[in-house]
């Protein structure tokens, strides 16, 4: 948690961390995450994952948190 809390303040710092809790509520990324398995190894995860941003909501969610980082 201590890494998370160090992403949140450097978003924060960055001027980023509203666009990125927005994206996280968003529809979107509540559609996603209510695929994902609740648990599992490392590998397990990062194949469901994968396998989910190859989808059309995936690829939208993934080019929003693109721009909203100014990566797009």
């Amino acid at each position: 948690m201590e890494d998370l809390s160090k992403l949140q303040e450097t978003l924060k710092k960055q001027g980023k961390l509203d666009a990125v809790q927005k994206l996280a509520g968003s529809e979107d990324a509540a559609k996603l995450a209510s695929q994902l398995p609740k648990g599992g190894d490392p590998e397990t995860m990062k194949a469901a994952l994968k396998q989910l941003l190859n989808t059309e909501a995936g690829r939208r969610l993934a080019q929003q948190v693109k721009d909203a980082m100014g990566n797009g």
